[in-house]
């Protein structure tokens, strides 16, 4: 099984088993860092904040030794120089100091131990009915992403292109699963509206039909 498959299938049944009133202590130990990674994943979601990977300390033969998980509205968003130049999507500044995190120690074995915990954060947290966007939880595996592509490449009739355009000044989304896990997305957005120019978004939001 390939790695992405395999992370895929872990989270999946890390989310589907997650107790909702599950909190980290320090001392909790972890078999790898895909287990202690996942597990603080799926903890995110169900919260209603997404997860980056830190920093990580590495000793003299290389090895990692200490590995730190933060929320994605860790640090802050700087303005680009190029601000002035037309972007192609608005892209929202979530990144506002937030503090939260989780640091682990890594022993000889890889087993992983929480030794620095913070659960406080300085943001308000995700909708329940929007937590399924959370960048972090959409893992796709190898399998799921031959589909897309597949259906990506759909070459589409005049009364398809007309029914996209409509799909996206309405703003609709579509929903689809991948390894059991459920997928919503748009199907893209209106760039300028007094053209009529629309944008398909080119990651599974691109796929007609669905």
């Amino acid at each position: 099984m390939a790695e992405s498959e395999l992370e895929t299938s872990h989270l999946v049944h890390v989310m589907r088993d997650m107790e909702k009133d599950f909190e980290f202590a320090i001392g909790m130990v972890f078999s790898n860092e895909l287990e202690a990674y996942n597990k603080y994943v799926a903890y995110a979601i169900i919260k209603g904040f997404g997860v980056r990977k830190g920093s990580l300390v590495r000793n003299t033969k290389r090895k990692v030794t200490r590995r730190t998980f933060v929320c994605n509205c860790e640090g802050y968003s700087i303005n680009s120089s190029d601000e002035e130049k037309e972007k192609k999507f608005e892209r929202f500044d979530i990144r506002c100091g937030c503090l939260a995190h989780i640091k682990f120690k890594v022993d000889n074995n890889d087993v992983f131990e929480v030794i620095e915990y913070n659960s406080e954060h300085n943001h308000a947290f995700v909708p329940e009915n929007q937590r399924h966007m959370i960048r972090c939880g959409r893992i796709m595996s190898e399998t799921c992403k031959g589909v897309l592509e597949v259906a990506c490449a759909k070459k589409l009739t005049s009364e398809e292109v007309s029914q996209i355009q409509a799909a996206i000044k309405q703003f609709y989304i579509f929903q689809m699963y991948c390894d059991d896990l459920p997928i919503w997305g748009y199907k893209g957005k209106v760039t300028n509206e007094a053209q009529g120019e629309n944008v398909l978004f080119g990651d599974v939001g691109a796929i007609p039909g669905n």
